[in-house]
């Protein structure tokens, strides 16, 4: 036992096992390095440890939907959520898609309530209504197996989550992962407005509330998506097959519809929504050169950098924030008679 124990200090082994890390080491290197845009993500400590976790997964995405160009965060926390969830479950009761829709119920909670605190009892109160609406587990039909307490299946569901406990209260492993389930939330919401008559769209989360500074990465995850809607190959666009960049034209749409809301009770609400689809497609590199953007309704809207040559926003409400939103804007030949910006309006001359 004493010369097994001595074995583990054995300096030949040691340096064997030193080399073969380093190979392997370089190995994964090389591997991240292939995949486009991927070293500039890996500053960030927790984006590192994301994709270390989830590589292969990230690889098998990328390869499934045909993405070529740059890695962007948006596919790093999608492979990583996917793998963390798949790894979890295994064991348990729960299934995949049960646990990712408890992930966005309690996400949604949060950003409803603006806390960062997850309580067991939120857990509880979650699963009792899934378990309302799905009586039984299709997955489960015409099994027999050992039945389990209420409170099992809710400690189940507690252990698979990516959300670190102390006694009942926790939070989200990484604020950012927070910040992905809510933006998944977002982009479902306008999705399924192209199954909404015009008259009855309406946008419950984008017109919450004009997101902050501290939801910023919320925004840029959804630049993201944009940016890899843009990717088309084929003539398909990968997200759902078609000749078409269907988020981005939704939230074209949306900023559009502002113009066509009166002044009044939701006034606030249509701002809102126009303010944080602008500030989406400005991150995702979107030109606005040239559009006509008379009227609109645009509270909030963060214009850094973008390009608004020639672009009229005549009569356009914006917030008291918007010149401070504006650094290196470009605004060379745009229009902006009569443009109010919080309770002041500014005049130009033709």
């Amino acid at each position: 036992e004493i010369q097994r124990y001595c074995e583990y200090f054995d300096s030949k082994k040691t340096q064997q096992q030193h080399q073969q890390q380093q190979q392997e080491g370089k190995k994964s290197f090389e591997r991240l390095k292939n995949l486009r845009g991927m070293m500039s993500l890996l500053q960030n400590p927790f984006t590192l440890t994301a994709v270390l976790q989830s590589i292969e997964q990230l690889e098998e995405n990328r390869s499934l939907r045909k993405r070529k160009f740059e890695v962007v965060r948006y596919e790093v926390y999608e492979a990583f959520l996917e793998n963390w969830i798949k790894k979890e479950i295994q064991g348990t009761k729960i299934t995949k898609e049960q646990c990712f829709e408890m992930c966005k119920k309690v996400a949604l909670y949060l950003f409803e309530n603006k806390t960062l605190i997850v309580k067991e009892q939120l857990i509880k109160d979650t699963m009792n209504i899934m378990n309302n609406k799905n009586q039984v587990n299709e997955n489960e039909k015409g099994k027999k197996e050992e039945e389990v307490t209420e409170d099992e299946v809710v400690m189940m569901m507690m252990d698979t989550l990516p959300i670190r406990w102390t006694g009942k209260e926790g939070t989200f492993i990484h604020k950012s992962v927070w910040e992905y389930l809510i933006s998944q939330l977002f982009i479902e919401e306008v999705l399924s407005l192209k199954s909404t008559p015009v008259t009855t769209r309406r946008t419950r989360l984008w017109e919450s509330r004009v997101l902050s500074k501290d939801e910023r990465s919320v925004m840029l995850f959804l630049a993201d998506f944009v940016r890899l809607e843009r990717e088309v190959k084929n003539g398909k666009c990968w997200c759902d097959g078609k000749n078409e960049n269907l988020f981005q034209d939704l939230l074209i749409e949306m900023i559009e519809r502002t113009k066509q809301e009166q002044d009044g009770e939701g006034d606030f609400h249509n701002k809102a929504t126009g303010g944080n689809a602008m500030s989406v497609l400005n991150y995702s590199g979107f030109k606005f050169s040239g559009m006509d953007l008379s009227k609109v309704k645009v509270a909030g809207a963060d214009l850094q950098n973008s390009n608004l040559h020639l672009v009229d926003l005549s009569e356009s409400q914006l917030s008291a924030k918007f010149l401070g939103h504006c650094v290196g804007t470009k605004f060379n030949g745009s229009f902006m008679k009569r443009c109010e910006v919080g309770w002041s309006k500014i005049w130009v001359e033709e």
